[in-house]
């Protein structure tokens, strides 16, 4: 039986390609795979297995209807028996689907791989949800989770390639509640969405991935063993509260392109974030009386920050390596050569950063229109051969002021 494109409303598509017929009362119907057509004779339509499983299948749409259960649907079955999962050319509109994928026993090897470009991931609005208290910070549910249970329960080789995240869907962009778009926005209180968040991941590959319109950060990967991000683009991939609940002004926000967090090893390699986002609010900065209109609204291109142990935070060691037993302040604890190569950042608070127990190499990058360019504070730093140039922030003065430049004054910069 050849597989049709799709169905009629209300009826189940089988996508294209080739299913035979079987009688078998073992398998289910996953709507992709096994399609069940007689129950009570254990008749169904069963597709040939293969390593690389069409979306289409499962009726993942390319012409920007939702078929977001569609996509979790294909992609579960990807998780639970191994393969890539490979999407088509056009606008896959996954709808209100946020989708998770925690580790189980059983859990196999997978991959999600695009076409390029022209792949394309849009979301449609979550509304955010509403502050129950006007200092309290929103944010949005993240759009893509893979998350390991622990350093002995961890995702193995996860590959994401080839494909684009548009989420200029979204009412707010994951910015702040609604009530509060028509005062200002960006927002001094919101932290946005996370595009891919990665926790307990060992080797995990991202490339040629673009991300547009994020309110938030692009990439977030904790707790991973030796991450490899490569030729990634950000476009207004941003955001910073960059006032904190008590008016502070010196607190880090985890908001940016890309962020290794007690990560073991690991490359950044011949990536470009480029962020336009600016504050349009009237409001000025408790530090330094700084007129935040018209600052950069976007607080650190790339950066790592926290070795694999720490003595002040439990559980932090990626797969492998929690049997690490010397936790002390000398202690050769560092994330062993986090390299940041080749990239091109521009418009954001700190342009590359490395911070806290975190051996960081940062080589051959252009940086422009930061107000920190390059910042190692309190790590084991190489920078060489880097570019920077100021632009048009040289003459604003960084809201985050006096405070905020003792903090990160850069040391063992080399």
């Amino acid at each position: 039986m050849s597989g049709r494109e799709s169905a009629p409303p209300g009826q189940k598509s089988v996508g294209v390609g080739e299913l035979f017929a079987l009688r078998n009362s073992e398998l289910k119907d996953d709507d992709g795979i096994v399609f069940l057509v007689n129950a009570d004779w254990c008749w169904c339509w069963q597709r040939q297995m293969q390593h690389n499983i069409d979306a289409k299948w499962f009726g993942v749409y390319n012409d920007g209807r939702v078929c977001g259960d569609a996509f979790s649907r294909a992609l579960d079955f990807v998780v639970a028996q191994e393969g890539a999962l490979l999407l088509p050319l056009g606008i896959i509109n996954l709808g209100t689907l946020r989708k998770t994928i925690k580790w189980f026993d059983g859990i196999k090897k997978f991959a999600i791989r695009g076409q390029g470009k022209n792949t394309v991931l849009t979301f449609d609005n979550i509304d955010p949800p509403i502050r129950s208290n006007k200092k309290n910070w929103v944010s949005e549910p993240f759009l893509f989770t893979f998350r390991g249970a622990n350093a002995n329960q961890y995702i193995d080789s996860l590959v994401l390639e080839n494909f684009c995240i548009d989420y200029a869907r979204q009412r707010n962009q994951g910015g702040t509640s609604l009530e509060a778009l028509g005062e200002f926005h960006p927002t001094l209180h919101s932290t946005g969405t996370i595009a891919l968040y990665l926790n307990y991941c060992l080797n995990p590959v991202i490339r040629n991935v673009s991300f547009s319109n994020v309110y938030g950060s692009g990439v977030y990967l904790r707790r991973s063993y030796y991450p490899l991000c490569e030729k990634l683009s950000f476009y207004n991939v941003s955001a910073n509260q960059i006032v904190a609940r008590d008016k502070r002004m010196d607190r880090d926000n985890s908001v940016g392109a890309i962020f290794y967090w007690s990560c073991f090893g690991g490359l950044i390699h011949s990536c470009i974030a480029c962020n336009t986002r600016k504050y349009t609010v009237d409001f000025l900065s408790p530090d330094n009386k700084q007129q935040i209109n018209g600052t950069l609204c976007g607080y650190i291109g790339f950066w790592s920050e926290y070795g694999f142990q720490s003595k002040n935070r439990d559980n932090e060691g990626p797969p492998l390596i929690d049997c690490a037993t010397h936790i002390d302040q000398d202690a050769d604890t560092a994330s062993r050569g986090i390299q940041i190569s080749n990239c091109i950042v521009s418009g954001y608070v700190i342009g590359i950063k490395g911070e806290t127990q975190t051996d960081i190499y940062v080589l051959n990058n252009m940086v422009l229109n930061c107000y920190f360019p390059i910042t190692c504070s309190g790590v084991r730093g190489v920078v060489q051969r880097n570019y920077t140039n100021m632009l048009h922030c040289e003459d604003i003065r960084c809201p985050q002021g006096e405070q905020f430049c003792r903090r990160d004054i850069p040391r063992q910069a080399g």
